[in-house]
């Protein structure tokens, strides 16, 4: 043992040495979704985690939270989006989905868990992840059937589906009736996911008259209410505001009946005592769609535990509606009609205002003193309104003393202010949005005399090279006027890493550094780490825990829902190859619908002469129509192979299509654990297409037929003089038509250009109407390198005997 690890202290220091000679394109995975998006407390769902460039050694975490990941299984091939394609400028213009490997996995939600979002991260050998999210539930819920034929049907109300728009063009169908009249409210949750879709909700009568439609063209989600009637059948179209789709595009799309409440007057309640309130909402009071309130007292316990009160309250037709109310520790009060413009205010205060059509600004005075710092809050996106906020503070002579427009990851107000003087201020707050005048814009404005503390962020990923070091930043946010120093610890480190002792972040200083050094003979794995800070104030000692950024959800109402309360701390190893194609920058000719056998260099370092697995990139430099590889392993101790990529036939040939590639090698760590390196290389085999060399063609006319019938389709098969090669039939079913169809595949000789193929349908139920299949011809160039046509058949299947 002693003789290894001073093998591995000597080549650490050679790798560390070397690093900036040789210095190859490290690659780190990227994280990409999670489907089904989320699940109930109290269940254990299997799922499946999309990732870009990972590797088979994977390590999963969950921060913040009791919910456990568990990756179960290998990872897919790579998961090429499927067509329909954008073709012509469309295709040009448009920027390229980035290609997963889908890994299975297993996420286990203890009964009791809070609904809401949970964020996870995976690290390997080359780094570690930004956060994706997982949502937990409190209802039933149900998968999207991703193969079905007819629009899916909602079960019993409330019922929340998980579900994915996974192609271009997509539109994704269900439908329901329901035994009374009664509200319908849809919610979509995508954007909120780290999903990239922007959706339209449209819902249908059986009259197939549109009755109420949404469309989220914010990109901050969006939701739907109307009066189904008792019997109806509705059904509900979601598909993306561009047509666009693919594995990435998940969703939570909850229904529910009953009123729906979108704000109440004021937006929050204080602890410990009871407060009028205005509900509104759509269906409060009658059966017209209509915006309406209901007033009603909600009296909040001193004792409280958490910032969100559940209540309920009885609507006029005697429903329960459930809601939820913000608490705060404030006097809340609510802005008068006459705009109180000369009222100065008491504080610390909450007031909640609505903009008018007339009014762009309101004002508001205070009492400020030179010893007191304020922190000053106008809000509305919080809320679930859609103001966009501004605030500024000016003296008693107009003059403006500090303003704010949007916080970070907000449109919503804020900052913090200390009076140079003591004396009366003004508060004006402005909205630049076009919501003013709606029922759901208000706001609240929030000025508070803040307790001298501090605060602590940190980033939420970092990596250390193996024998390496990190200098970890910890930026500090004085509160209150606290000026005093701050001792820093972390806990939680890989084994092998480790930070000094007795950090201090001196007096007034909003910044330190923790040096963190990686030994050379430890296993190489990621760890959750946390950072603390501790002080004195006054005679109060006080800890506060770092928090970071946590990334997968864009649209945060506040920013403390994307705070995480750890680190990423990721081990990594420099990669030992790196390839690139033979005729790097130089475009080379191939023929749609064939295989292109890809000269590939590779370069090795360290010496090693072990396997090298050459894979396409998750990231293309732009749609490539369905171009695609398979991993090839380049054998020990060689330098070059043959990379064969697959060119479909429909790809364009007025434009340049490219494939990127990474590398991938196997690598013992100091203790013997095999780590996966990934090399990236922003090279690209260049390709510009000619036209095919094999085309496989039907008359194209509808053909009739019944299920249980024997179809005859006759096929013509054109060839190019270069490809003088047998070609290989077989049918091509969607997984909805799974067992429906059969055939036998057909071999067409060399010089034979005319055939039929003969499909086989059963009796069976989902053989109605309009089916399509394709029928795929493949002859070997060289005997291994496939050249493929397919043709689209359409079959109108007749009703016939009863199905199976």
């Amino acid at each position: 043992m002693q003789y290894r690890h001073a093998f591995w202290v000597i080549a650490s220091r050679l790798i560390l040495s070397t690093a900036t000679q040789v210095a190859f394109a490290q690659k780190a995975p990227e994280v990409g979704y999670v489907f089904p998006p989320g699940g109930p407390a109290g269940s254990t769902i299997q799922v499946k985690l999309g990732g870009y460039d990972w590797t088979s050694d994977m390590e999963p975490f969950v921060i913040d939270s009791p919910v456990t990941l568990t990756i179960s299984g290998p990872g897919s091939k790579m998961l090429v989006p499927q067509p329909p394609y954008w073709f012509g400028p469309k295709a040009n213009s448009s920027k390229a989905f980035l290609i997963p490997r889908e890994f299975p996995a297993t996420f286990a939600i203890p009964t009791g868990t809070p609904p809401g979002l949970i964020f996870w991260q995976a690290a390997n050998a080359n780094g570690a992840t930004k956060t994706g999210v997982l949502m937990v539930g409190h209802g039933a819920e149900i998968l999207e059937d991703q193969h079905r034929l007819e629009p899916q049907r909602l079960p019993e109300f409330p019922v929340l589906v998980n579900g994915c728009i996974q192609r271009i063009e997509e539109r994704d169908q269900y439908w329901f009736t329901l035994p009374e009249s009664t509200w319908v409210t849809f919610e979509l949750t995508a954007r909120r996911l780290g999903s990239p879709l922007h959706g339209v909700l449209e819902i249908r009568n059986a009259k197939g008259m549109t009755v109420a439609d949404a469309v989220d063209s914010e990109g901050v989600d969006t939701c739907v209410t109307f009066l189904a009637e008792a019997g109806e059948r509705y059904q509900l179209s979601l598909h993306d505001i561009d047509f666009r789709g693919n594995r990435s595009y998940v969703y939570r799309l909850n229904a529910t009946t009953g009123p729906r409440i979108v704000a109440t007057i004021p937006a929050c309640v204080q602890r410990g005592k009871t407060s009028e309130v205005e509900l509104i909402g759509m269906g409060l009071r009658s059966r017209e769609a209509k915006w309406e309130s209901i007033n009603t007292s909600v009296e909040i316990p001193a004792t409280m535990q958490g910032n969100v009160f559940l209540a309920t309250v009885s609507g006029s037709h005697g429903q329960v509606i459930e809601y939820s109310i913000p608490v705060s520790e404030n006097s809340e009060t609510v802005r008068g009609a006459n705009g109180d413009q000369n009222h100065e205010l008491t504080l610390p205060c909450g007031v909640t205002a609505r903009f008018s059509d007339k009014r762009d600004q309101h004002r508001y005075q205070f009492r400020g003193r030179s010893d007191e710092p304020l922190r000053i809050a106008a809000e509305s996106w919080r809320f679930g309104s859609k103001l966009d906020l501004s605030i500024a503070v000016v003296d008693s002579t107009g003059k403006e003393a500090a303003e704010n427009d949007d916080l970070p990851g907000t449109t919503d107000a804020g900052l913090e202010f200390t009076p140079p003087a003591d004396g009366i201020y003004t508060v004006v707050v402005t909205d630049t949005s076009s919501a003013q005048g709606k029922p759901s814009s208000i706001y609240r404005l929030s000025i508070e005399q803040p307790a001298a503390t501090f605060a602590l962020t940190i980033p939420q990923t970092a990596s250390i090279p193996l024998g390496g070091e990190y200098n970890l930043p910890v930026n500090v946010k004085r509160i209150g006027g606290f000026d005093g120093a701050i001792t820093l610890t972390v806990a939680g480190l890989p084994a092998g890493v480790s930070a000094p002792e007795n950090i201090v972040v001196a007096p007034n200083k909003n910044e330190g550094k923790i040096l963190l050094t990686s030994d050379m003979t430890s296993a190489v794995h990621a760890s959750l780490i946390t950072v603390a800070g501790t002080s004195t104030i006054g005679e109060r000692r006080v800890i506060r825990t770092a928090t970071a950024v946590a990334a997968g959800n864009p649209v945060a109402r506040v920013a403390s829902e994307n705070e995480v309360s750890a680190m990423l701390l990721a081990v990594t190893m420099q990669p030992r190859a790196e390839v690139v194609p033979a005729h790097s920058g130089v475009s080379r000719t191939a023929h749609r619908g064939t295989t292109y056998p890809a000269e590939i260099f590779v370069t090795r370092k360290e010496n090693f002469d072990g396997p090298v697995i050459v894979r396409m990139s998750a990231y293309q430099q732009r749609h490539r129509q369905g171009m695609n590889a398979a991993d090839v392993t380049v054998p020990v101790g060689a330098d070059r192979i043959i990379f064969p990529c697959f060119l479909p036939e429909w790809l364009e040939t007025n434009r340049t299509s490219r494939m990127r590639m990474i590398s991938i090698t196997e690598v013992p760590d100091p203790q013997g654990n095999i780590r996966q390196l990934v090399n990236y290389k922003d090279d690209a085999i260049s390709l510009s297409l000619e036209g095919a060399l094999l085309k496989v063609t039907n008359p194209g006319r509808e053909i009739l037929a019944k299920p249980g019938d024997r179809i005859e389709i006759p096929i013509e098969i054109l060839r190019s003089v270069k490809l003088p090669e047998a070609v290989r039939l077989e049918l091509i079913v969607s997984k909805g038509l799974n067992g429906a169809l059969r055939a036998e595949p057909l071999e067409v000789p060399a010089g034979k250009n005319h055939t039929v193929f003969e499909v086989f349908s059963k009796s069976d139920a989902r053989l109605r109407g309009m089916r399509t299949f394709s029928i795929r011809g493949t002859a070997l160039q060289q005997g291994k390198f496939p050249a493929v046509s397919q043709t689209v058949v359409k079959v109108f299947f007749e009703p016939s005997r009863a199905a199976e």
